[in-house]
């Protein structure tokens, strides 16, 4: 094993600097500082302790909301839900829940919801909710992502039953 020490190393004018080969690893040591590398840039965090419920069959906002601004174009945003308690008092539906980024619900492809809560016998279920997102906003502009649910059949579906507290996290991954 070989140690090159250096100041500076420059690409070619016009060319990228390539650590590495394909398959190799690259090894930066211990105390070692740099940009980029998927680091952690900013973590934005909410809480939201009301109860929130709906009949409609159609999503509808939870009003509980965190709003990040991305350093960078090429970042991509970790959206992260979890806690609370999703309550299903009917038999046989499900509530779905989702996130959206402005009017664009960017969890799931079509309208079945990535977190689902299905109840298929009487009596109460109370769950709590966990959804993420890793979403490629392309802005450095302020972005604001929200939870969205709705009921399956027009029964009642809750949002953070209980108060117990949903806390929704944006993280911006660095490019």
């Amino acid at each position: 094993m070989s140690t090159l020490e250096v100041n500076t190393i420059n690409p070619q004018s016009g060319s990228t600097l390539t650590l590495g080969s394909s398959g190799n690893t690259v090894t930066l040591g211990s105390g070692v500082s740099g940009s980029g590398f998927g680091k952690i840039g900013q973590v934005i965090s909410s809480t939201q302790s009301s109860n929130q419920s709906t009949t409609s069959t159609s999503y509808v906002t939870s009003n509980h909301s965190v709003t990040i601004t991305p350093t960078s174009t090429s970042s991509k945003i970790l959206v992260s839900v979890l806690g609370g308690g999703s309550y299903l008092n009917g038999t046989n539906y499900a509530m779905y829940a989702t996130i959206y980024r402005g009017g664009s619900n960017i969890g799931v492809g079509g309208d079945s919801g990535f977190y689902r809560l299905f109840k298929n016998a009487s009596g109460e279920l109370i769950a709590p909710m966990s959804m993420y997102v890793l979403d490629s906003p392309s802005t450095t502009s302020a972005t604001t992502y929200t939870a969205y649910y709705r009921s399956e059949n027009g029964t009642t579906a809750y949002y953070n039953l209980g108060q117990v507290g949903v806390t929704m996290t944006a993280m911006e991954v660095l490019a």
